[in-house]
């Protein structure tokens, strides 16, 4: 009968730590954003200028606040810049958001930071990281449909295949002139 007990509360006792680390599991995985980012992430497709004026007046908290916003803060004004025409000097804002939120980050955002490296690497002329970057975020996106990022990712995606058309037919006749096959 002891036996039989003993039994029983080392099983509620597993039961209970392992529903106990489950929700500290979930508990580490779910971030909480200030109102204030939310909001300008979701003005920022109908009026990216008002977004970057929240962000803005935000810059000053940001030191201070958890790594996940400080993150989001980041890719909104990467967002912010792409959405306002602002062309991209440099990669190692978003390559840090990509490392981020490859390895330890709300993974929801991952998508999207695969998007605006698309994005900059558009602005850098670097076309095959800019593609490679737009297909990881469709790929990301086929387990959460955002549609409106996913237009955008076909939409990136089919100007570097209308250039490439373009491309191509000078660059046949160019090669059949010089006598080689490089394109």
């Amino acid at each position: 009968m002891k036996t039989q007990l003993y039994k029983h509360i080392i099983h509620i006792l597993y039961t209970v730590s392992a529903v106990a680390a489950m929700s500290l599991l979930h508990a580490c995985t779910n971030y909480e954003y200030c109102r204030d980012l939310l909001t300008a992430d979701s003005i920022m497709a109908e009026n990216p200028e008002k977004a970057v004026s929240m962000l803005d007046s935000m810059r000053a908290e940001m030191p201070a606040a958890p790594e996940h916003e400080r993150m989001l803060y980041e890719l909104l004004r990467v967002k912010a810049a792409d959405k306002t025409y602002i062309t991209h000097k440099s990669d190692s804002t978003i390559m840090k958001l990509v490392d981020y939120y490859e390895n330890a980050g709300d993974t929801r955002f991952l998508p999207e930071a695969y998007y605006y490296a698309g994005s900059i690497y558009r602005d850098l002329n670097d076309a095959p990281r800019a593609i490679d970057f737009y297909q990881k975020a469709e790929d990301k996106l086929n387990k959460n449909r955002n549609y409106r990022l996913l237009s955008n990712i076909n939409v990136q995606k089919d100007i570097f295949s209308a250039s490439n058309i373009f491309t191509k037919k000078p660059c046949k006749h160019i090669s059949r002139h010089i006598n080689t096959t490089v394109c």
